[in-house]
């Protein structure tokens, strides 16, 4: 039923974040930044789909949801679904790590207002560039050109 179903879009989530965190240890931000983002997609997804009566299995993807998306740095994504989660029924203990991943989303969010920010326009082919260099690096290419970035 859509139990087991959304018990595999939550094992495929959870091979994702290792991934993530695989390519995190290696200095691939950008290329962990991608499988967290796809994990975010597929654990939110797991969290709807899981029946009403299972309190404890929504409340366990829900808590992973939320930390996924503040994993790819996506704070208003995190930030927008930890609030619909507490606007659901959900149990107190549920209730209570949603609250403080929502203190830690804010906390996050603002240092992250303090980096330069780069044009929505110009972060698509900044995204390009970056993995580009991540993955020459993961092959040991030296990189000679320098990119600059005008923040």
């Amino acid at each position: 039923g859509e139990d087991r179903m959304s018990g595999d879009t939550h094992r495929d989530a959870m091979a994702l974040v290792d991934d993530g965190e695989q390519l995190q240890a290696r200095g691939m931000l950008e290329a962990a930044r991608a499988c967290y983002e796809r994990a975010a997609r597929l654990e939110q997804q797991a969290a709807d789909g899981a029946a009403v009566d299972q309190a404890r299995t929504r409340g366990i993807l829900r808590v992973s949801a939320v930390s996924a998306w503040m994993r790819a740095r996506r704070y208003d994504d995190a930030h927008a679904l930890a609030r619909r989660y507490l606007s659901e029924p959900i149990s107190p203990g549920f209730a209570r790590e949603v609250h403080e991943l929502l203190c830690e989303i804010e906390a996050q969010r603002s240092a992250a207002a303090r980096l330069p920010r780069v044009a929505e326009s110009d972060a698509e082919e900044v995204v390009k560039a970056l993995l580009k260099i991540e993955t020459d690096l993961a092959r040991g290419h030296v990189i000679r050109n320098k990119v600059s970035i005008a923040a």
